[in-house]
């Protein structure tokens, strides 16, 4: 089997798995609820790989992989900081979260934002477009990383495979809402996970056993085995705020937090995070093997985001190619899915604020195509799509979000006006500190954006401390 065959034959195994998902939740989401919250009745196995699937999106594969292949040894910092930010964000922010949710009956994690401040609808407003518009960016970046690598392997033009990367991921968001893309991105979860095992044991065939990836990866370099590689004192705290930003970020994903909104119980909030980190711990395990290993065998990749891609096709018959373009198929249907259906319901609900008429559950799934196709059109014209990219929206959105929910959920209140400013600090900080195109830079966006925002934030706290209310 030639590689596009078995790429057409993995996209039609995918359709029609999530087409069975879509028509099973269709006729269970009958109202706005059900639609956006799967009836409140996401468990412990389901929300929690649905949740950490779509919290990282293709980045936790692609970016730590070419992490690892570019920086040697020290990438093992970005998948420690991954972890431990989910552990946190799980044990400890989410209780947190749903006693929130729970006394203010917050229908969505971004009207916690609100109710941060004094005005509630102002505050909820301006959240919500600068975490709309970062959101927007980062599901245009993933149509177009997976939707570029699709139509290289089919032989078709970029926007085909956008156009069909698009299409997977509006079906279930469309149709069923948080019940479809919660069920979807249970099974790519488990769907990555052999993927992610099974690519890195082919690049091990020309080093040997395991332990012998060490030896050979300080072959490849000064400074690829060294803990911190060659990094100053300065250089290395850097490197472990940036891991801990980055694992601290995730609180700050509206589509994640929404996952322990829609959850049965308390106790299932608690326990989704136990396979949550195990997947996580696995998938970031062989990343990091897969670009050690590819440093040692194939140094002359020119693109860490190839390294998945390029691996495969260096060492394994052309139908395995399949294989990586599963992996970030599945992770990216499951993130824009997920994003769709939270984004659109942030924004309606913020024009109902606005306005007396309630969230219809046809103009909900209406905004959603609309909003669906719009990005998909943008992929497929500009050409957008990088672990880069994805990752400048992401940390927008978490430095945006994050500190506000965390304040929220402490019982700070914050003064009139303060929150959309830390909002506004926080986005302008994470592009000027992108824009600027250098990589310690980069490193220092992935943690000062967020503490920048939540220092402006606590800057205009109110005197007294409350509960929530």
């Amino acid at each position: 089997m030639s590689s596009s065959q078995a790429v057409w034959t993995a996209l039609g195994a995918i359709a029609v798995l999530l087409l069975i998902i879509a028509l099973w939740t269709l006729r269970r989401a009958r109202t706005v609820e059900e639609f956006h919250l799967a009836g409140r009745k996401l468990g412990v196995i389901r929300g929690g790989l649905s949740a950490v699937a779509s919290a990282y999106s293709f980045w936790v594969m692609v970016g730590v992989t070419g992490a690892a292949f570019t920086f040697g040894w020290s990438a093992v910092w970005l998948a420690i900081g991954i972890v431990l930010g989910a552990a946190f964000t799980w044990f400890f922010v989410v209780p947190a979260v749903r006693r929130a949710a729970t006394a203010r009956a917050a229908e969505t994690a971004l009207e916690l934002v609100g109710g941060a401040g004094e005005s509630s609808a102002a505050a909820i407003i301006s959240v919500t477009s600068i975490a709309a518009v970062a959101a927007l960016f980062g599901i245009v970046a993933q149509l177009g990383f997976a939707g570029t690598a699709v139509a290289r392997e089919i032989g078709m033009h970029p926007a085909v495979g956008v156009a069909l990367v698009g299409a997977l991921a509006l079906l279930g968001a469309v149709l069923g809402g948080l019940r479809a893309t919660a069920s979807a991105g249970f099974l790519c979860a488990l769907l990555v996970i052999p993927v992610a095992v099974f690519l890195p044991l082919f690049g091990l065939v020309f080093i040997g056993p395991l332990n012998q990836l060490p030896t050979a990866l300080a072959t490849t370099g000064e400074g690829a085995t060294a803990l911190f590689g060659l990094r100053s004192g300065l250089d290395t705290a850097v490197l472990l705020l940036a891991a801990l930003g980055l694992g601290a970020g995730i609180c700050g994903q509206p589509q994640v937090l929404e996952h322990f909104l829609a959850a049965r119980s308390d106790r299932a909030v608690r326990w989704s995070g136990v396979p949550a980190i195990a997947w996580l711990l696995i998938v970031l395990a062989m990343a990091l093997v897969l670009g050690w290993v590819a440093r040692v065998d194939y140094a002359s990749i020119a693109n860490p985001d190839e390294v998945m891609f390029e691996v495969p096709r260096r060492v394994m018959p052309p139908s395995f190619i399949a294989l990586p373009i599963i992996a970030v198929l599945a992770l990216v249907v499951c993130s824009v899915g997920n994003q769709l259906v939270v984004t659109c319901y942030g924004l309606l609900a913020v024009a109902r604020n606005r306005a007396a008429p309630a969230v219809g559950l046809g103009r909900l799934r209406i905004v959603i195509l609309l909003a669906g196709i719009a990005a998909a059109g943008i992929a497929a014209v500009s050409g957008v799509g990088s672990s880069r990219g994805f990752l400048l929206a992401w940390l927008a959105v978490s430095a945006t979000v994050g500190p506000l929910v965390l304040l929220t959920c402490a019982g700070v209140q914050i003064r009139q006006g303060w929150v959309a400013a830390a909002a506004r600090v926080a986005i302008a900080l994470t592009l000027v500190l992108f824009l600027l195109r250098r990589e310690r830079l980069v490193e220092i966006a992935m943690f000062l954006p967020f503490y920048a925002a939540l220092l402006v934030a606590l800057l205009g706290r109110k005197r007294e401390v409350l509960g929530p209310r």
